[in-house]
């Protein structure tokens, strides 16, 4: 198969076939019997010669169908002023950790640090 030929379908119908298969098969007998049946269908296909396509990275499919996840515990509103105050803490953490004399070469920058006070040499302070 050319790389043409991986971006077009080639036989619609025929894929709209196999997907409806599996769809009935998820539907009648289920997720795990549906996972079997592709492994299966896979393993036959590499024994066959079939190169199947290697990504190290998948798309982000959340496994838990809705109807079965649970209902957030615990206050949404907490939970984001929590996040915020940490984001708050790390900000700070990050600017402390800076070296000093790097807020001098910012003329724009007015904060103190820990070894020295440059708002005066910066003409930000009284």
């Amino acid at each position: 198969m050319t790389i043409e030929n991986k971006k077009h379908d080639i036989d619609p119908q025929e894929t709209k076939e196999w997907i409806d298969s599996i769809n009935g098969i998820l539907n009648t007998q289920g997720i795990d019997r549906a996972h079997f049946i592709i492994e299966k269908m896979i393993e036959f296909a590499r024994r066959n010669g079939v190169k199947m396509p290697y990504s190290p990275n998948t798309a982000y499919v959340n496994t838990i169908p809705l109807s079965k996840q649970q209902k957030f515990p615990g206050d949404r509103d907490i939970e984001r002023r929590i996040n915020g105050f940490l984001s708050e803490s790390i900000d700070r953490r990050y600017l402390a950790s800076i070296d000093c004399d790097m807020l001098a070469v910012n003329p724009n920058s007015c904060r103190t640090c820990h070894k020295r006070d440059y708002s005066r040499d910066l003409g930000c302070g009284p």
